[in-house]
C-alpha cells in the first residue's frame, strides 16, 4: 500500500486487537499510553467503566497533526504490539480533524463498544439501533460519528462533514439516521466505481477540505501497464492499483515519451493495457519526477474508478506514457467509466472557456499567425459554430483551419476533415442507403455519414469536436445539406432527417469550418442564405491573417530569399485581382532556395497566371520572374517592403 496510506493498516489492527478483547485488555492499555504521551487530559476522567473506543479514537484524531501524535502513536504500537506506521507521521493523515478537543462521547459505554465491534467487521455488520443510539448522544452528530467510524474502518465508512464530500454530494448534510447514511453512502461510492472510501476521502478533502490540486484545469494522461514495453510483457496493473502509482522502464519509455516529469497534481491519467483494454482513471497528487525519470520514481495518483473494460474501440497504440489525445474519448464510450467523467463535470472539467494563452500562443509560432487574429477567428466560432475560410488558393485556408481546430478541441482525434465535390450528396454528407453485402447477399443498407457520426461523438461529451469542409463551395450544397440549412441556425431545435424517424440535433459542441476558393470561376459563390449561417473570414495576402505571412516564413526559414515577398507582391498588383491573387503557401516549402523558387514559378505559378490571363498573353511577359526580382530589387529602398517580421519598413503592422 502508497505510504500515503500507510496509517490505514495501523488503524485497522488497532483496532482489531480492541475489538477481539475485553476492557480489561483496552482500558489500562489506554490509560498508560494516554497519561504517558498526552499527560492528564479530559480523557482520563472518566472512570474504567465508562471508557470507550470511540472516544479514544476520536480523541486520537484531535491529536493528528500536533506534536503530541508521534509519542503518542509509539506508545501505542508499543502497548499494543503494533508496527509502527513506517512513515512519518507528524504532518497529520488526510482525514477533517475534529474541531476543538472534544474527545469523548460522554455516555452509553456499552452501546458504543458494541457498535465499535460492529464497524471493525464491516457495514453490513452494524445494526441501525446502534447507529442511531450513538447518534443521539448529546454532543454527538453526524460528523463525529462517521468521522469516528472512518478512522475505525476506512475499507467500509466515509466521513460525513462539510470539509470534504458535501460539494460533491451535497445529500450528505440531510443524514439524520442509519437509513439515510447508508443511502448517502452507497450514493457516494457509486461516484468512484471500484474505489476504496479512504481513496474517495483524500481527493474530496484535498479538492475541497485542504485544496491541494483542482481538477478543473487538468490535463490529461494515457499510460500502458506494460511497462517493460513489450506487448507480450508482465501486466503491472495489480502494482499500480494497490500502490496508487505509475512508473516506467522499458525501451518504450524512451525519446520524447520521457515526459513522467511533467504530470502536476490534479493533472488525469487514463490507464490502459494494450490497444482496447481500459483498466482506470487517476488523478496526479504527487510525482517524484523532476527534470527527466528513472525506474525507481513514481507518479503518485488517486484512484478514481478501477473498473476494467474490455474491447474499447479508439485507443490507437501508443508510447508507454504520454499526452491522453484520442485514448480519453475511448474511456467515454465506455459505461463503466460514465460515473467518472459525469464527476469530473461537476468539478468543471473539461473547461468550457477559451483556449489558453499558451495554446494559442504555441500555434501563433507554429502557424506564424498572430495569436490576436487566431483569438479573433476562435471567437468567431464561438459566435455562430461555423466559420468559413474564404480566399484565392495557396493562402494556407485548410491548414490553418486543420490546426486551429486540433488547438481548440485540445486534439485532433475529435477533428474530421471531408472534402465536396459535384457528385457529393447528402446521402455522402448526412445519411442515406449505401451499396452493402450482407450474408453473401448484395443490398443496401442504411449508412450515417461524418456529419452524424461526428455528432454522436460530440453528443457523448462537453469537449469540442469540429468537422472541417473543404471546398464548401465545389459542392451542391443545397442537395447537399437539405434540411442542416435550417439546423445551422437554430442549434437548439430538433428536425426529422429524410431517412430516419427519429429528431436529429446539431450539438452545441459540434463545430464547422469551411474553406473556399474565390479563384475558381468554375464554381458559384455560396448563396444569401447558406452566407447568413456561417461568418466569413477572409484569407487574401493583403489582408490580415495572411498579409506579411510570406516575410515573415521566409525571414525565419529561408532568410536569403526573402526578395520572393517583393516578388510577390508585385506580381499581385500586376494581376489586379485579389480574389485570384498568389497566395504565400506556394513557396513556403522546406529548404527553399534561388533555384527551387525558379522551379516554382516556372510550373506552379506560371501556369496558374496562365490561366488567369487566358486571352491576354501580351500581359504574360509582365510576370517574368527575373523581371519582377529585378524590379523589386530596384525598388526595395522607395517600396513600403515587408522586414520579415510583421512590420513593414513605415511601421505599420501587417498582421
Amino acid at each position: 500500500m502508497s505510504e500515503l496510506f500507510a496509517w490505514i493498516p495501523w488503524f485497522q489492527e488497532l483496532a482489531r486487537k480492541i475489538a477481539d478483547n475485553d476492557a480489561n485488555y483496552f482500558v489500562p492499555r489506554v490509560r498508560k499510553v494516554w497519561s504517558s504521551a498526552v499527560g492528564s487530559q479530559a480523557l482520563l476522567t472518566k472512570s474504567d467503566a465508562d471508557l470507550d473506543p470511540f472516544s479514544f479514537f476520536y480523541s486520537l484524531a484531535s491529536k493528528n497533526g500536533t506534536k503530541q501524535w508521534k509519542p503518542l502513536h509509539d506508545a501505542i504500537s508499543e502497548e499494543f504490539s503494533i508496527p509502527p506506521i513506517g512513515v512519518d507521521a507528524s504532518e497529520g493523515f488526510y482525514f477533517p480533524t475534529p474541531p476543538g478537543f472534544v474527545g469523548m462521547f460522554q455516555e452509553k459505554p456499552d452501546l458504543l463498544r458494541r457498535l465499535f465491534r460492529e464497524a471493525v467487521r464491516g457495514f453490513e455488520s452494524v445494526r441501525q439501533e446502534e447507529f442511531d443510539g450513538a447518534l443521539a448522544i448529546k454532543g454527538v452528530g453526524v460528523p463525529k460519528l462517521t468521522q469516528t467510524l472512518f478512522l475505525i474502518n476506512p475499507r467500509a465508512f466515509l466521513p460525513f462533514d462539510d470539509k470534504g464530500l458535501a460539494p460533491l454530494r451535497p445529500g450528505i448534510m440531510s443524514v439524520h439516521n442509519w437509513k439515510t447514511y447508508g443511502r448517502e453512502l452507497r450514493a457516494v461510492r457509486d461516484m468512484f466505481p471500484g474505489c476504496e472510501p479512504y481513496e474517495i476521502q483524500h481527493f474530496a478533502y484535498a479538492v475541497f477540505g485542504s485544496k491541494e490540486f483542482k481538477v478543473k484545469d487538468a490535463k490529461v494522461w494515457q499510460t500502458s501497464t506494460l511497462v517493460d514495453g513489450d506487448k507480450q510483457g508482465t501486466d503491472y496493473w495489480d502494482d499500480f492499483r494497490s500502490n496508487g502509482w505509475i512508473y516506467h522502464r522499458g525501451p518504450d519509455s524512451g525519446g520524447k515519451s520521457r515526459r513522467l516529469h511533467e504530470p502536476a497534481p490534479g493533472d488525469l491519467v487514463f490507464v490502459r493495457t494494450g490497444a482496447s483494454r481500459g483498466r482506470g482513471i487517476g488523478v496526479v497528487h504527487a510525482n517524484d519526477h523532476k527534470k527527466d525519470w528513472t525506474p525507481e520514481q513514481r507518479l503518485h495518483v488517486l484512484w478514481l474508478n478501477t473498473m476494467d473494460a474490455e474491447n474499447m474501440d479508439g485507443i490507437h497504440r501508443r508510447q508507454a506514457f504520454s499526452a491522453a489525445g484520442g485514448v480519453v474519448d475511448a474511456f467515454r464510450s465506455a459505461p463503466v467509466y460514465a460515473p467518472t467523467f459525469e464527476l469530473l463535470k461537476q468539478l468543471g472539467w473539461p473547461p468550457k472557456n477559451e483556449p489558453t494563452e499558451s495554446d494559442l500562443k504555441a500555434l501563433a509560432e507554429e502557424t506564424l499567425i498572430s495569436e490576436a487574429e487566431l483569438r479573433k477567428i476562435a471567437k468567431l466560432l464561438e459566435d455562430k459554430k461555423q466559420v468559413i475560410f474564404q480566399g484565392p488558393p495557396g493562402t494556407g485556408k485548410t491548414y490553418l483551419a486543420m490546426k486551429l481546430a486540433g488547438c481548440l478541441a485540445g486534439t485532433t482525434d475529435r477533428v474530421r476533415l471531408v472534402q465536396f465535390h459535384p457528385s457529393y450528396s447528402y446521402e455522402d454528407f448526412v445519411q442515406g442507403f449505401r451499396p452493402s453485402l450482407e450474408g453473401g447477399s448484395a443490398g443496401f443498407a442504411l449508412r450515417d455519414g461524418p456529419l452524424l457520426e461526428m455528432a454522436e461523438l460530440a453528443q457523448r461529451s462537453d469537449e469540442k469536436h469540429f468537422l472541417v469542409i473543404d471546398e464548401i463551395n465545389r459542392g451542391n450544397l443545397s442537395r447537399i445539406l437539405g434540411e442542416l440549412y435550417f439546423l445551422l441556425e437554430y442549434r437548439d431545435k430538433t428536425i426529422q432527417l429524410q431517412y430516419s424517424s427519429e429528431g436529429f440535433r446539431l450539438p452545441e459542441n459540434l463545430y464547422l469550418i469551411g474553406t473556399m476558393n474565390t479563384a475558381d470561376r468554375s464554381i458559384a459563390l455560396v448563396d444569401l442564405a447558406l452566407r447568413r449561417r456561417f461568418h466569413f473570414v477572409e484569407f487574401h495576402p493583403d489582408k490580415p491573417p495572411i498579409k506579411g505571412l510570406l516575410g515573415r516564413w521566409l525571414a525565419d526559414k529561408a532568410p536569403a530569399t526573402r526578395w520572393v515577398e517583393d516578388v510577390v507582391r508585385k506580381a499581385n498588383e500586376k494581376l489586379d485581382d485579389r480574389h485570384a491573387a498568389i497566395g504565400p503557401s506556394f513557396f513556403m516549402r522546406e529548404g527553399l532556395d534561388e533555384a527551387r523558387v525558379e522551379t516554382i514559378w516556372k510550373h506552379n505559378v506560371l501556369p496558374y497566371i496562365e490561366e488567369r490571363l487566358f486571352g491576354q498573353e501580351e500581359r504574360l511577359k509582365d510576370f517574368d520572374l527575373d523581371t519582377l526580382r529585378g524590379k523589386a530589387e530596384k525598388n526595395s529602398g522607395t517600396d513600403e517592403a515587408s522586414d520579415g517580421t510583421g512590420t513593414t519598413e513605415s511601421g505599420d503592422a501587417t498582421s
